[in-house]
């Protein structure tokens, strides 16, 4: 591997590790951050999400309601998570956040952004099953997304887009409130989860300010 090459492998692996977990409240912080959040009520109409949008970061997202922000900075980037969860039943939460992180150079190269999608597809689900990869651009900028499941019962969808010296990760899970009996099997913890209507909203309502 050419020092270039490692070297956005090795950026693309801290980024996303960094704001993955970030994005990941433990069992132990769910039901208090569930509390905390002005956000949470059961089943809310996707009529009354609002647009949240950032000048700085240069992006618009639908939410449930006004996000969470949190600084995700360490002494190798500078990043930050915007996120809000809403209650779907009565043991089920689900997480909507937008990270954004910046790079300390352009990556230009071809190859370089090939690599660093590559390298954000694997550590966003390390650990995981993974069920689905995908390209997924937005407007002419490279993307990719990842769905996975983990043994806990929670499923999760991440999208990585590289956008000048951005990197803007998109994490939207369903998570269940209570921990699952360590004796069920991992195919009973993860029967039946699929992608709800308002993860895929929030998905796709995800605009960059230069393709609106």
């Amino acid at each position: 591997m050419s020092r270039s090459k490692h070297f956005s492998w090795t950026l693309a692996s801290v980024l996303c590790s960094n704001m993955l977990l970030g994005a990941i409240p433990s069992h132990a912080h769910l039901e208090t951050l569930a509390l905390e959040s002005n956000a949470v009520s059961a089943e809310p109409s996707m009529k009354v999400w609002q647009t949240f949008s950032s000048d700085t970061d240069r992006f618009q997202v639908l939410m449930p309601s006004q996000p969470i922000q949190y600084s995700l900075s360490n002494r190798h980037i500078q990043a930050q998570m915007f996120m809000q969860m809403r209650l779907t039943g009565p043991q089920r939460l689900e997480l909507y956040g937008v990270g954004v992180a910046q790079l300390p150079r352009l990556f230009t190269d071809p190859q370089d952004v090939k690599q660093m999608m590559a390298a954000c597809a694997k550590f966003l689900a390390d650990g995981d099953q993974v069920t689905n990869v995908q390209r997924i651009p937005i407007g002419n900028h490279i993307g990719v997304e990842v769905e996975a499941t983990s043994a806990n019962g929670r499923l999760h969808v991440t999208r990585c887009y590289l956008v000048g010296q951005r990197i803007y990760m998109l994490f939207t899970a369903s998570e269940p409130l209570k921990q699952i009996a360590v004796f069920e099997s991992t195919t009973s913890r993860t029967k039946g989860i699929e992608r709800t209507q308002s993860m895929e909203k929030f998905l796709n309502s995800f605009q960059l300010f230069d393709s609106i």
